[in-house]
């Protein structure tokens, strides 16, 4: 069994303004992977409509992404077959770097029908196609099989509560007041803030904040989880004093009145709702964080992958540089590029604060300052981009634009 291997370089048009390719781009190696495969199986497009009558169209497209790839790099696609059905085929791909084989950046799947041209009826593959692609066969990847065992049980949750326990001390649980919940409540009720602090009396303080943050939470939910987490505040109210269902009879037997009543309470039941509700409400909040945090993720690994690994030979001078971000994603950028003339750009610069925004500020920024370099060298128009770039984001941004000739440096832009 074999796979087909293709070669080709992320061009211009495979990437987009921050750099790297476009996912779609992706579809452009596997159609050059595609009919590759098939030419060297002696399966080329002209065989197949012209003399077997068929079409392959694609039904089902699949790909995923697991590292940035930028401009002129190398890629090796690997092609190959992972199953061949009565009508349809499934084509696996698998991308790597030329200069790193060992990781994956990207993978796919096409799911090849077969049908005939006249009618686009699908039709059972042809024997001689079988034949001619089974050296290209490669069983799949095995799913992973879930089994009853691999749930949680009992002796899974005493284990999380025991290391939960363990791993809690006194100044967690005090941090959870002392710096957490105050810093929770600022956030929420800093729109009323000052109003809050003018009031004298602590009763009307204390209703004034809960009110705040019961506001400033439910404001910055989103509309539907709005709803449920109204719904959670009005079970609470009623399973305080909840409402109840009677029945009085009344019987005569031999002249004995007997008076029988019964009474069904709904305060259990709604308050076992209102938990309920809030554990939902909470495990979807908990799930947004978790997606925003593995996108930080991605993002500080793109931007670490765009910062420069080799540094240009200066004659006459050793290039060392050193980049550690404080937080997931850092505001600080820099670059260095060697002119056709001799001279040598450094671009650097940093936005003000930290985090996606500041990332993404000077992420553009040095990706526009590259490229225009690279282009037609115009540091006339890179030395106006970072005025340019922080007015229109809002966000102080300070950028420096350098160039070296033997004998000293020229500020191109302050």
């Amino acid at each position: 069994m074999a796979r087909y291997t293709i070669e080709e370089y992320v061009r211009w048009e495979d990437i987009d303004a921050a750099g790297i390719i476009n996912y779609q781009a992706y579809l452009r190696f596997f159609g050059l992977a595609e009919a590759e495969l098939l030419r060297s199986a002696g399966l080329n497009y002209r065989f197949l409509f012209e003399v077997l009558g068929i079409w392959l169209p694609r039904v089902r497209v699949e790909c995923s992404f697991f590292l940035p790839v930028k401009l002129d790099e190398l890629l090796a696609v690997e092609a190959y077959f992972s199953r061949i059905g009565r009508t349809s085929v499934h084509l696996d791909f698998e991308v790597r770097r030329k200069s790193d084989p060992a990781r994956v950046v990207a993978s796919g799947r096409y799911v090849l029908v077969c049908v005939a041209q006249k009618d686009f009826r699908p039709v059972p593959v042809p024997g001689e196609v079988r034949e001619k692609i089974l050296r290209f066969l490669e069983a799949a990847p095995p799913r992973p099989v879930f089994r009853k065992a691999d749930m949680p049980r009992g002796k899974d949750w005493v284990e999380l509560v025991r290391s939960t326990f363990r791993s809690v001390g006194r100044e967690e649980m005090s941090g959870l007041y002392v710096r957490e919940w105050r810093n929770a409540r600022e956030k929420l009720t800093a729109e009323d803030h000052t109003e809050i602090e003018r009031e004298r009396r602590r009763p009307k303080r204390f209703f004034k904040t809960a009110n705040a943050v019961l506001f400033g939470l439910s404001k910055r939910l989103a509309p539907a989880r709005r709803v449920l987490f109204g719904a959670v505040l009005l079970f609470i109210l009623l399973s305080i004093q909840g409402p109840f269902v009677s029945r009085r009879t009344k019987d005569l037997d031999h002249g004995v009145r007997r008076t029988s009543e019964y009474k069904f309470f709904f305060d259990n039941g709604m308050l076992l709702a209102s938990i309920t509700l809030l554990t939902l409400l909470l495990a979807m909040e908990l799930v947004d964080k978790i997606n925003y945090r593995d996108e930080l993720d991605l993002a500080r690994e793109l931007q670490s992958s765009l910062i420069p690994k080799i540094l240009p030979a200066a004659p006459g001078y050793d290039i060392g540089a050193y980049n550690r971000i404080a937080n997931m994603v850092g505001g600080d950028i820099y670059d260095f590029v060697l002119l056709p003339d001799g001279r040598l750009a450094v671009l650097f610069g940093d936005a003000s604060g930290h985090g996606m925004t500041a990332g993404d500020l000077e992420l553009a920024l040095e990706r526009h300052a590259t490229s225009k370099l690279a282009v037609d060298e115009d540091l006339d128009a890179i030395a106006t981009l970072a005025v340019e770039a922080g007015r229109r984001s809002q966000r102080p941004l300070s950028a420096s634009l350098l160039t070296w000739v033997p004998g000293g440096w020229t500020i191109v832009a302050p």
